[in-house]
């Protein structure tokens, strides 16, 4: 059974990392590591850049990409940004961009093969923590431990031909029983704290500046004591 595996934070060491490529046009072939790949072209894990510049006229595939340590300077339609620890982007299929680095620089992924298209359909941008979230569903009545807990959500990337959403969450303290993910879910957790639990007992803490990925099927238990904000990065069920 799978279980959730952390990409960065303080069960970090415990995670397998493997040397894999997205594709031969995988700008970053000598500096991915694989955690996870699934069946329909997802994968996570880490990129470890030692810097320079590079230029990439076609960007071939579409990735979610959190900083971790360094400072990148991604350039594309003629302007500038500075990412740094903690900061998320999307790098979307397509996409023209010049990334330069003065030194090391290691971000954790969440990239999926997009369908090819006559033209991008998205830019570069960076997600925003603070975002304005509206009113989401809570987790289902009969999951649910306890009190139903306040959620607010809101999508900030979505590609609708290969499934992907990323954007932000955030909810009130509650407890879940041990059930099934309905999806593939990468969590970077911007505020509070939360432990999952798989079906075996084993429980994984994960809280501010963290970030754990939790396949589709993992059976996981949810205990949050204090409110929690995250960015996710979701592949639907459908996919």
């Amino acid at each position: 059974m799978a279980a959730p595996i952390v990409l960065h934070g303080r069960h970090a060491h415990e995670t397998s990392f493997e040397p894999a490529s997205l594709g031969p046009p995988d700008p970053f072939t000598a500096y991915r590591d694989y955690a996870w790949t699934g069946p329909v072209g997802m994968a996570v894990g880490r990129v470890r850049w030692p810097g320079g510049r590079l230029d990439i006229a076609d960007f071939p595939h579409t990735e979610l990409i959190i900083v971790q340590q360094g400072r990148l300077l991604v350039e594309t339609s003629g302007r500038t940004t500075a990412l740094t620890a903690g900061v998320a982007a999307v790098l979307p299929w397509g996409s023209n961009l010049r990334l330069q680095a003065g030194g090391a620089v290691t971000w954790s992924f969440c990239a999926l093969a997009a369908p090819k298209r006559a033209a991008p359909t998205a830019q570069f941008q960076i997600i925003d923590p603070r975002m304005d979230l509206q009113p989401s569903p809570p987790p289902r009545p009969e999951v649910l431990i306890g009190p139903t807990p306040a959620c607010h959500g809101a999508d900030a990337a979505h590609d609708p031909d290969c499934a992907l959403r990323i954007g932000v969450w955030a909810s009130t303290p509650y407890a879940r029983h041990c059930v099934p993910h309905r999806v593939n879910e990468l969590m970077h957790i911007l505020a509070g704290s939360v432990t999952l639990t798989d079906d075996e007992g084993r429980s994984v803490f994960v809280g501010a500046g963290e970030t754990i990925f939790v396949p589709r099927g993992t059976a996981c238990a949810w205990t949050s004591t204090v409110p929690v904000r995250k960015i996710y990065c979701i592949q639907d069920a459908l996919a």
